[in-house]
């Protein structure tokens, strides 16, 4: 606890690590926050690349890391007993990110990651004895089938999910919210479409709308393109660089325990825009037309379309759903800062040109593709 008006230093404990947005707060909690010592759980097959990461920044700063092989999904977090009790007597803030990021993961994986983690985690947060702060971490694709405009502080809903993953995010929230009913300092943070850095492009892995973009790269640019319905969704893209600044910023104010922030593009484009703009950079026509939903998921049915596409029929889901996630809370915090959402006019050049690059790297063989989240292997 304070004294004599000064905190004490932050024992940080992150889960997740090292998918990128881990990566990244990681990076931004040690370099701006000098007397912070982070704690990193991390599964046993990442530890050797998650300890390469943390010797990319300055030796001072490596030794406020450390590492603890786990697993969210076991008991005590997989930790042994005296990490466990190091752990809770020392643990001041904790950052949830060990959660299924793909929507196309299977229920199981699902299921077992963002419940089974959860509440292993909460349970684990429920024992630190110098607890201040739990950061879960959700999305805002947690409002399922519900259209129009959503709050932040609108939580729960009866209008169904698009799939499994929605459902099973939308319960983990709600599970850290009963957590925070019983006295846990829970604060959520509903990310958008998280995309790469907005002033250096860099991301690690091509998911999302990374998916499309590489598929564009790849096929002959005279291919007709189609997409399904008029895709006049939002596209809800967010630049990691912006989502760190937010996030950290807004916590540093006690008054955020307790409620839920939206954190992505205030003034999102549609998909379409999005495409027809993507579509333009690479020389490629945009495309004139879309085609009926149904029809283009009947398409990549048919077995190993799916997989030459590169793009999960799950994606297609979002291109049409006209649901608009107000950022009120979000804003009021940031309000005289510096910290705004950059325009994605502004930086997706500079992400394409990085994603033509990684991808020639990779296919040359000169780099192998890193690990980005320790959970997407664990089935489709």
């Amino acid at each position: 606890m304070a004294r004599n008006g000064k905190k004490n230093a932050k024992q940080v404990f992150v889960t997740g690590f090292p998918n990128f947005a881990s990566i990244r707060i990681v990076q931004k909690i040690v370099e701006t926050e000098p007397r912070s010592v982070v704690h990193l759980l991390v599964m046993e097959k990442d530890l050797p690349f998650a300890q390469a990461l943390s010797r990319r920044v300055k030796k001072s700063q490596q030794r406020r890391i450390k590492f603890y092989t786990g697993d969210v999904n076991a008991l005590d977090l997989g930790l042994a007993g005296s990490e466990y009790n190091e752990l809770t007597g020392r643990i001041t803030h904790i950052h949830h990110l060990a959660l299924a990021w793909n929507y196309a993961r299977s229920y199981r994986t699902c299921r077992e990651l963002n419940l089974g983690g959860t509440r292993n985690l909460l349970e684990f947060a429920g024992e630190c004895a110098a607890l201040e702060q739990v950061v879960y971490y959700s999305t805002l694709y947690v409002s399922g089938k519900r259209r129009g405009v959503i709050r932040e502080d609108e939580f729960e809903h009866e209008r169904g999910f698009k799939n499994y993953w929605e459902e099973t995010r939308y319960n983990s929230e709600k599970m850290a919210r009963e957590y925070l009913e019983k006295g846990l300092p829970v604060t959520i943070m509903r990310l958008g479409n998280v995309v790469g850095d907005s002033r250096s492009g860099d991301f690690r892995t091509f998911n999302g709308p990374y998916q499309l973009v590489k598929l564009l790269m790849l096929t002959d640019r005279n291919l007709p393109i189609f997409l399904p319905g008029d895709c006049e969704g939002p596209s809800n893209i967010v630049p990691v660089d912006y989502v760190v600044d937010a996030v950290l910023h807004i916590l540093e104010n006690e008054a955020c325990t307790g409620k839920a922030y939206h954190i992505t593009d205030p003034y999102p484009l549609t998909t379409r825009t999005v495409f027809d703009a993507i579509c333009s950079y690479l020389g490629r026509k945009p495309p004139t037309f879309g085609i009926p939903r149904r029809f283009y998921k009947t398409v990549l049915l048919i077995p190993g379309m799916e997989r030459f596409a590169g793009v999960p029929k799950q994606m297609f889901d979002y291109f049409n759903h006209k649901a608009v996630h107000n950022c009120s809370n979000t804003l009021a915090a940031l309000k005289g800062t510096d910290i705004q959402c950059p325009r994605f006019e502004a930086y997706f050049p500079i992400g394409i040109e990085y994603a033509r690059e990684l991808l020639q790297r990779r296919m040359e063989k000169q780099e192998e593709a890193e690990t980005v989240d320790p959970y997407d292997r664990q089935g489709a």
